[in-house]
């Protein structure tokens, strides 16, 4: 941001950093970000316009003999069913230990789906389903091979990749007497094709505004309206290009998903039937999403903290993993970076429960670290320049937080300075001379930044 100097006689100017709302922006040069926006915000969460540590993560809650390849929490029973690499599904409530369910028929990453009070699961094989009062898994053998399940008018619908069809059951009768199909019934099983012939799989489906999506490998989305026998559909958008069945997630009406491209996002226009792409959203932090590999991503919501979480790479296999967080509502994006790879992340009543390796684990604002690691914190500001040479004289520091003479570090031009949390006055005389830079803060402390004055000449 370049300064502008009201006279030449080097009078005391403040450059502030006070309003974090803007997020993180890579779409322009650094001078010309906003009073609001960062070059670089992470492992922070907001509270209000103030930022503070994000939540830490817990010890292992449970832990198990094989790696979790991801699993599903039921709102309803405040229980998980867990499925292993191996295939096995357990059921656990954090709490007692696990129980073992039974296998999966398939080798696909599982879909679930709370039904007729029963968990369905698809996998690649023949259709399942949980049941907790036998706390075993049954499989329908009259269904479809799938690996997506959802439910639409009373029905169970699956689809499966190479198929180009979304098959229905019966009316009310997902089991092994509802997927026989009886041209004189319509609340029979049923079926209907999605993009005859257009040489693409079915990725995923989506509800949006009352219709479906149906996302394919093609890059081709097509819409879903009505019930049959009154089924139409049309393809909506060509070249959407969605990477990965994972990396395609509901936010509250609208579908995120990602591309090679960035993050893009698909809603209703005033139209009705009709749907429309946007990029305008995503538009301040795409750069940062694709600047790395661009690798099976992974896109979620998490609804109680209005989050959109997008890692563009899930395949590290290092001790970190870079998150993007999109706040809803906000419309700014930061990132976090967890001391664990994450393999799924499901919002609960109880905080947010990840599965990391072979283990659960709680996210919450009650922990300060990474199970044991330090969470580093760091923050850079948009760049304050003059075609003059800039003279630091004073800097105010509102941050506060613990332990007590915990450091916080800021680094600017030729100056870095080492902040006490346990000092009473904020107030730092620090001289440096430069004709542009950006603030730098680390830490590890757990801190809430208010707000960083400089008090400058330029001369």
């Amino acid at each position: 941001m370049p300064l502008q100097r009201k006279e030449r006689n080097g009078q005391l100017q403040a450059v502030e950093f006070s309003d974090f709302t803007g997020g993180i922006n890579s779409s322009v040069a650094p001078q010309l970000l906003a009073p609001n926006e960062y070059l670089q915000i992470k492992n922070f969460e907001y509270l209000q316009n103030r930022l503070v540590t994000r939540g830490g993560l817990s010890e292992a809650l449970s832990t198990y003999e094989e790696d979790i390849k991801t699993f599903f929490y039921d709102d309803s029973t405040n229980e998980y069913l867990v499925v292993l690499t191996d295939k096995s599904v357990y059921e656990d409530n954090l709490v007692d230990a696990p129980v073992l369910a039974g296998e999966l028929t398939g080798t696909a990453m599982p879909h679930f789906c709370r039904f007729d009070g029963k968990i369905f699961i698809a996998s690649g094989g023949k259709l399942q389903y949980f049941d907790y009062t036998s706390q075993e898994l049954t499989t329908i053998t009259a269904s479809k091979l799938c690996d997506f399940v959802f439910e639409r008018f009373g029905r169970l619908v699956t689809t499966h990749t190479g198929d180009d069809n979304l098959y229905y059951s019966a009316v009310g009768d997902p089991y092994e007497t509802g997927w026989t199909d009886d041209s004189n019934d319509d609340s029979t099983a049923k079926f209907v094709e999605i993009g005859y012939k257009d040489d693409g799989d079915i990725l995923k489906v989506m509800p949006i505004s009352g219709d479906i999506a149906i996302f394919k490998t093609n890059g081709r989305i097509y819409s879903l309206s009505g019930e049959y026998p009154n089924w139409t559909v049309q393809m909506v958008a060509d070249q959407a290009d969605a990477i990965s069945a994972d990396g395609i997630a509901d936010v509250n009406g609208m579908v995120a998903f990602m591309t090679l491209a960035g993050l893009k996002s698909l809603g209703s226009t005033n139209t009705y039937g009709n749907f429309a792409i946007n990029t305008e959203f995503s538009r301040k932090f795409n750069l940062s999403l694709i600047s790395g590999t661009v690798y099976n991503p992974k896109v979620l919501y998490i609804n109680r903290k209005s989050q959109l979480m997008i890692c563009p790479d899930t395949s590290t296999d290092s001790g970190k993993q870079k998150w993007y967080c999109y706040q809803n509502g906000l419309g700014s994006c930061i990132y976090f970076e967890f001391a664990l790879p994450i393999t799924e992340m499901q919002d609960t009543k109880d905080d947010v429960i990840i599965a990391s390796g072979k283990s659960l684990y709680r996210w919450s604002m009650q922990y300060n670290s990474d199970n044991g690691t330090p969470i580093d914190q760091f923050i850079e500001t948009r760049e304050f320049a003059s075609s003059r040479r800039l003279f630091t004289r004073m800097i105010d520091v509102g941050i506060k937080g613990s332990p007590t003479l915990a450091p916080v570090y800021l680094n600017w031009a030729n100056k870095k300075l080492k902040y006490l949390l346990g000092n009473r006055r904020n107030e730092k005389y620090a001289f440096s001379v430069c004709r542009q830079d950006t603030l730098k803060i680390s830490t590890q402390a757990n801190i809430i930044v208010d707000f960083i004055k400089f008090y400058v000449s330029e001369i």
